[in-house]
């Protein structure tokens, strides 16, 4: 007997995700764009993550005028500093709580030479990881 799965379509599943936070890294294009709009058609507030300043505010202005709740941060994931702050503010802006993070950020590896410098990080994606962690309901007291 073939498996049986409830429908995808937008209005199948919109709401399932009402009052979670969810952060989206390399949120502003591409399969990033794609999965914050799906979190906040199906009730997600969204906190998308990326470098590309211009889209990402072009995505929050277009969402929000739409009636989403979401919020552009210009983030480079392979920056400690700047994943450790914006995770801290996501978290005080939503009641100090992190429900999901979708870490679709690329990150290239380090590489000498012309096209590339020593100090590419491609474990930023760990960074944003931990930080969020501290701020995941599992581990909320």
């Amino acid at each position: 007997m073939a498996q049986s799965n409830p429908p995808l379509d937008s209005q199948h599943t919109k709401g399932r995700f009402s009052n979670k936070v969810c952060i989206i890294t390399g949120g502003a294009s591409g399969i990033g764009r794609a999965t914050v709009n799906r979190f906040v058609n199906d009730g997600a507030s969204v906190a998308a993550f990326d470098v590309n300043e211009a889209a990402g505010k072009h995505l929050q202005d277009e969402l929000t005028a739409a009636g989403y709740n979401v919020k552009f941060y210009k983030v480079n994931v392979a920056d400690k500093e700047q994943c450790v702050q914006a995770v801290k503010n996501v978290a005080e802006e939503h009641g100090g709580k992190i429900n999901y993070l979708v870490n679709n950020a690329g990150i290239g590896a380090p590489c000498k030479g012309k096209f590339g410098t020593e100090s590419s990080n491609p474990r930023g994606s760990d960074y944003i990881a931990s930080v969020t962690r501290e701020y995941s309901p599992s581990t909320l007291p």
